[in-house]
């Protein structure tokens, strides 16, 4: 059965039973600044959808809308009722002054079983640092430590924002080849913002490039040859990878 949500209105809108997460003509604004603007997006069961778009572009907003952390100024929101979310933000600064182990954080507010957060962290390889503080973790330990989390209670979705932040691109490739392994063996629908567009075209069924606004959306190969993508993201190399965008996070720390 089809479920409803009500918009800014108060009115009524039916939504489909394999839509897990949906915004409809949502805009954002703070301080008078607007940072989002009639963007209407959905994420289905079972699907890997990439969020692209150039720093200050509203992804991280709009990420943070769909979890109820940023109230909208127009527009609705939509979560399918009872859904589990698995969330991994764009970046943790874990502090000395609060000592915290790798498992504790983990099974930090879950319940998940002791064997589905051992078999979580061998997948991801950080099993045995499960005993070392946070804050001796390298960018890639640390970004592992986070799916791990996101991941113990087999959620039917995971939000990641930037998930390989601080990580350098052997540990890229890695992460990237477990989060689409992760998808497609626990049917995990996943909603992810990313610059590396290096990587994620080949795991992405569906990608949307955002600046403030929705300017394309579709399947990658049909994304990447339009105008809107390439004003965004620079010309398509003969062998059809693409230029990385250029971004400069904060974060020095390389996986180790």
């Amino acid at each position: 059965m089809p479920s409803y949500t009500k918009n800014a209105t108060g009115s009524k809108r039916k939504h489909h039973s394999d839509i897990l997460l949906e915004t409809k003509n949502l805009s954002v604004v703070r301080n008078r600044k607007t940072l989002l603007e009639d963007v209407s997006i959905c994420l289905r069961r079972n699907e890997i959808v990439t969020l692209l778009g150039p720093n200050g572009a509203g992804k991280t907003t709009l990420l943070q809308a769909l979890l109820g952390l940023f109230p909208s100024k127009g527009g609705s929101v939509y979560r399918a009722k009872n859904v589990q979310i698995g969330y991994v933000p764009q970046k943790l600064s874990p502090s000395h002054l609060m000592p915290l182990s790798l498992r504790r954080f983990v099974t930090l507010c879950s319940n998940a079983a002791h064997e589905s957060i051992d078999k979580r962290l061998e997948s991801l390889g950080i099993n045995d640092l499960a005993t070392q503080q946070l804050y001796n973790l390298s960018g890639g330990e640390l970004q592992k430590a986070m799916l791990a989390r996101a991941t113990a209670k087999e959620p039917e979705c995971l939000i990641l924002d930037e998930p390989l932040s601080g990580v350098d691109e052997a540990g890229q490739k890695k992460i990237y080849a477990w989060i689409e392994k992760y998808s497609r063996e626990n049917s995990c629908a996943i909603l992810m913002a990313s610059h590396d567009l290096h990587l994620v075209m080949g795991a992405t069924d569906r990608v949307i490039c955002l600046d403030k606004r929705i300017r394309c959306e579709g399947k990658p190969k049909a994304v990447m040859q339009t105008q809107e993508f390439n004003k965004l993201f620079g010309k398509i190399f003969s062998n059809n990878r693409y230029a990385i965008y250029a971004h400069e996070h904060n974060e020095k720390k390389n996986e180790k």
